[in-house]
């Protein structure tokens, strides 16, 4: 029996430094694409520079200020801002009871809903369109509404909670949007389309 228990626990114990590993090799993988990224500014020289590389560099990084191309969205709990990217989220929270029998706080994301507008990223007169801005791994978005709406339980949700394991504590619902005049650092696929570049999730970089 104790051999059984010392397989379990040494194959654990490989399958998180297995995990670990690959969190490691993907950052460092990461890291190095970063430090070799070209920075282009965005200026006349963009577009010549796209067409000495194919009119495609795959990974480069330019900065902007953010500009919708048309008209932006108004956040839907805050009239007042507005911009190009919105993200809002219902999430539960609650107390579970684990393996071990001691009681934790989680959160649950119940719901998630996404919207976007073209926009571009801009220097003076010249921009660069985003395609997919969504997509992108990390995104630098002002939470512009966070809402926490305690729950109300009876004596009934206690005992059913404490026999099911779960109990909820409330329910969060959060907004994020990305505002028009903000100035970020843009990562991806540089691609010149006619006199127009673009900017895109890149097809080779991790």
């Amino acid at each position: 029996m104790d051999f059984v228990q010392e397989a379990v626990f040494l194959g654990v114990d490989v399958l998180v430094l297995g995990l670990c590993f690959r969190e490691y090799y993907l950052l460092k993988k990461i890291s190095k694409a970063l430090k070799d990224a070209p920075q282009l500014a965005i200026d006349d020289s963009l577009s010549d520079r796209l067409r000495k590389s194919g009119n495609k560099i795959n990974y480069g990084v330019i900065r902007g200020t953010v500009t919708p191309i048309g008209t932006p969205m108004h956040a839907v709990m805050s009239p007042s801002v507005t911009g190009v990217l919105q993200i809002m989220k219902l999430n539960e929270h609650r107390v579970a009871r684990g393996f071990a029998g001691f009681w934790a706080e989680q959160r649950k994301l119940i719901h998630i809903s996404c919207n976007e507008v073209p926009f571009k990223l801009a220097s003076g007169k010249l921009g660069v369109e985003v395609v997919d801005g969504l997509s992108a791994e990390i995104l630098d978005m002002d939470t512009v509404y966070d809402n926490y709406e305690p729950s109300s339980l009876s004596l009934f949700d206690h005992i059913f909670g404490f026999f099911s394991g779960v109990r909820q504590k409330g329910m969060q619902t959060t907004e994020e949007v990305l505002r028009d005049g903000s100035f970020i650092t843009a990562v991806g696929e540089l691609e010149l389309d006619g006199d127009s570049v673009r900017l895109q999730p890149s097809t080779v970089a991790p």
